[in-house]
């Protein structure tokens, strides 16, 4: 995949912890790995951090995580850490290691010389073992689609705020000792609105742990005070407040290349507790909107929450419904996850926290308990996990050089998964403008029996240019013979003359999809330009390994068909034979969505560029994957 190679210098991708190291190395994957071939054209050598500084190197990577591999596969101790992609002080001993049983000189650094010896080593090894029995075998499909992941983990999705809020205060109590970690990443946190009753607030919760000597951090996005007033005036007031808790300590972070053309947008928990490393990813933000509509009923917040931070962001609710809070309560889903994919969940606290902007004393007077290089969790179930970020900034370890980061694994996550599927789509977004995913689903339209897609009425979505940018979709995304199979829906108030303009769940907030009833994909970002390439993002892509017939990616699909068609989950388990229900179900809230059926006022010409920039870029997914796709299916192939 284009996009882990790594780019001009010698820049090191960034997802180096998804390697799977369950199945031997072959001389094929050395051969083709982007890193490694560099590596063999002299242009980069392997190294640990620091040690090569006359030519260009890489300590992390797609490369190192298979070389790590073939020194397991070898014989080799990597006891402590294994194949986690990042090249420390064990894979140098490692290396060094290999290299003198190689007659080579044993420096440590794998170069052009070095790795031709490995693949030699591998080639004249032959299989270690036989490959691993996949128990599912349309789990095997997916590992190779996503290509990178950990096994071994258990994903539970939560649909809608109040499921998601309570789980939040159950993660978060789980955190007693002077031991365990809080991390949380928000874009909208209001830290009084009680999450399970009163009492449970996040200022409840962390003066509970901090008291106890938990270490509790976050960030929240620093937005715009002249776009978003309230939003940036609740972000300080409750970075303020939450400060004040013992061994509590939150910053706004600003994104650094200005608030109108960036957000922070992950929504994120990791908490070490007694439960051991759990974490939440998802599109519920800490606010009312998710559990009331706006404003919410008194009772539901704190006595002590300022009275001038009012209940809107800069387009209504949580800066995420429509005018007003219209659609408030808003829909969305959740997750939370246990078992080794835990780690790079917190990695990805760690990478946000490391390129903050602002203060960084707190680093020296009560460093992370939570590190980069801890031992992955154990086992916690049977699912295969990947996790994809957007995230571009510098990185700051404490004690370690800045360097730069651009990750659009979240991107990969998507098409791939769009790419990959072979008999059905279901689909909630919020927005659904991005060109590269509708290009996909073209793509694949011809072998799907559906794609279904729910998206919050245009009458009340909160970006500029939308009727415009969703009619493009759908032309790009349904053109050709096979549009019909394209359905496009959203939630209606009154079935009766399709009314889209207030009610419960009317605002479809979740960025989340179910494919082949084998794959769920929960997460933050959006299909536009910001979620896949420029806002901070994060996304999880869970598959169930053990073969099933009520797998959990088809429980959450009809757990959402039941929630908006009105009918009992059992009558929407088979979603070929159930799609009809989506046009005749006599208690439905969903009608077709109309791409004529409104226009963008002329007024938000302007405001197009700075709602949704794009920063595609050579080497990105929708750069490569779609042409490989098209390439293939021009050959006769999928």
């Amino acid at each position: 995949m284009t996009v882990l190679s790594p780019g001009a210098g010698g820049a090191a991708p960034s997802r180096w912890w998804e390697v799977p190291d369950t199945e031997d190395v072959t001389v094929a994957e050395l051969a083709s790995d982007p890193q490694l071939r560099a590596v063999a054209a002299g242009r980069i050598q392997l190294a640990r951090s620091g040690r090569v500084r006359s030519s260009p190197s890489a300590s992390r990577g797609t490369g190192v995580a298979i070389v790590q591999r073939a020194f397991l596969d070898l014989g080799l101790s990597l006891s402590r850490y294994g194949s986690d992609g990042d090249y420390g002080t064990e894979t140098e001993r490692a290396a060094r290691a290999f290299q003198r049983s190689a007659g080579l000189h044993p420096d440590g650094i794998v170069g052009a010389l070095t790795l031709a010896a490995l693949t030699r080593a591998v080639a004249a090894r032959g299989p270690r073992r036989p490959p691993a029995p996949t128990a599912n075998p349309i789990a095997g499909h997916w590992r190779r689609t996503l290509r990178l992941g950990l096994s071994g983990n258990t994903v539970a999705p939560l649909v809608d705020g109040p499921a998601t809020f309570a789980a939040m205060r159950r993660v978060i109590g789980s955190a007693r000792t002077g031991q365990h970690f809080v991390y949380l990443l928000g874009w909208w946190c209001d830290p009084w609105i009680h999450l399970d009753g009163p009492g449970t607030s996040l200022l409840d919760l962390f003066g509970r742990a901090g008291g106890s000597g938990v270490q509790v951090r976050g960030l929240l996005w620093a937005s715009s005070a002249l776009a978003y007033p309230n939003h940036a005036r609740l972000a300080t007031t409750a970075v303020d407040a939450i400060n004040r808790l013992p061994n509590c300590h939150f910053q706004v972070d600003d994104p650094g290349i200005g608030a109108f053309a960036k957000s922070h947008h992950q929504k994120m928990l990791v908490v070490r507790g007694e439960r051991g490393l759990v974490a939440m990813v998802g599109g519920v933000d800490v606010n009312a909107d998710r559990v009331h509509a706006i404003p919410p009923p008194s009772g539901s917040f704190r006595s002590d929450r300022p009275a001038d931070l009012g209940w809107e962001g800069g387009s209504g609710g949580s800066g995420s419904g429509g005018p007003a809070g219209a659609g408030s309560p808003l829909h969305d889903v959740h997750a939370t996850l246990t078992g080794p994919t835990a780690l790079p969940l917190q990695r990805a606290f760690i990478r946000r926290w490391w390129a903050r902007s602002g203060d960084r004393t707190i680093d020296r007077t009560a460093p992370l308990r939570g590190g980069w290089h801890d031992a992955l969790p154990a086992p916690t179930g049977r699912q295969f996990v990947r996790i994809g970020e957007t995230f571009e900034g510098t990185l700051e370890p404490p004690g370690g050089r800045p360097r730069a980061s651009r990750v659009v694994a979240a991107q990969d996550i998507w098409l791939r998964s769009i790419l990959g599927a072979h008999h059905s789509i279901y689909w909630e977004e919020q927005y659904l403008t991005h060109p590269c995913a509708a290009e996909a689903i073209n793509d694949v339209l011809p072998r799907l029996d559906h794609v279904i897609i729910l998206i919050p009425p245009s009458e009340i979505t909160d970006f500029p240019g939308r009727w415009e940018a969703r009619q493009d979709f759908l032309r790009r995304a349904g053109a050709g013979p096979h549009g019909s199979k394209l359905r496009v829906y959203t939630p209606v108030s009154a079935l009766a003359g399709c009314v889209r303009t207030r009610g419960r769940h009317l605002y479809v907030h979740s960025k989340t999809a179910v494919i082949d009833d084998a794959v769920t994909i929960i997460g933050s970002a959006n299909c536009n330009h910001r979620g896949w390439e420029t806002d901070s993002e994060i996304v999880v892509a869970a598959v169930d390994e053990q073969d099933s017939s009520m797998s959990t990616a088809r429980r959450l699909r009809m757990q959402l068909w039941s929630e908006h068609l009105g009918v009992p989950a059992a009558a929407v388990r088979d979603a070929a034979a159930a799609k009809g229900l989506w046009d005749v179900a006599p208690g439905r809230r969903v009608c077709r969505y109309a791409p004529a059926g409104g226009s963008d006022p002329w007024s938000d010409a302007p405001k197009t560029w700075l709602a949704d920039p794009e920063d595609s870029r050579p080497g990105d997914p929708c750069r490569t994957l779609l042409t490989g796709a098209r390439t293939r299916a021009t050959a006769g192939g999928v």
